[in-house]
């Protein structure tokens, strides 16, 4: 059994909302995927591993549905789009305690954005008990969180980096 050392989520190509995930081993030589095809037949590339080959992205929790990437990054203090690069970047969100209304925000921006709520609990690692109408009237009752700013000269201090945000356009509630 292969040591895996990176892993990527890719959408079903067949128009199911499942999400496969696609690894390469430390040789940097093996790849796999957890899609049915691969698993059946280890000696070819699935469409998932092609796909990930094809467009090369950071590995860890990024996923890429409809060629749009979401990266999670605590470059930001709410969840934006980068039209230019597609990429929608979000919030890292606080475990301790579990912020349910970052986590909405982050849930209802994804929604926006074409993506199901079965992509998006797979994509976050959400309980079924996350549905879009828990979603949507979180969002009603409380509005889009937004996080305070990073102060930039301390967070250099630090050596946390702190990314420049111009290009982004955060897409209101009212946009949709």
């Amino acid at each position: 059994m292969p040591l895996w050392v990176k892993k990527w989520k890719v959408p079903s190509f067949s128009g199911t909302e499942k999400i496969y995930t696609v690894s390469v081993a430390i040789d940097g030589v093996t790849w796999g995927c957890s899609c049915w095809p691969w698993i059946k037949n280890k000696s070819e590339d699935c469409k998932h591993i092609t796909d990930v080959k094809k467009y090369p992205r950071d590995p860890t929790e990024i996923v890429t549905i409809n060629r749009v990437t979401v990266i999670p990054t605590m470059d930001v203090v709410e969840p934006l789009y980068d039209k230019h690069d597609e990429k929608i970047y979000v919030p890292l969100v606080s475990m301790d305690p579990f912020d349910v209304h970052m986590e909405a925000t982050i849930c209802y921006f994804l929604i926006t954005q074409g993506f199901t709520i079965k992509m998006i609990r797979e994509i976050r690692s959400l309980s079924p008990k996350w549905t879009k109408k828990s979603i949507v009237d979180i969002i009603k009752s409380k509005g889009m969180k937004k996080y305070k700013p990073v102060n930039r000269e301390e967070s250099m201090e630090k050596g946390i980096p702190v990314s420049t945000l111009e290009r982004f356009r955060v897409l209101e509630l009212d946009d949709h």
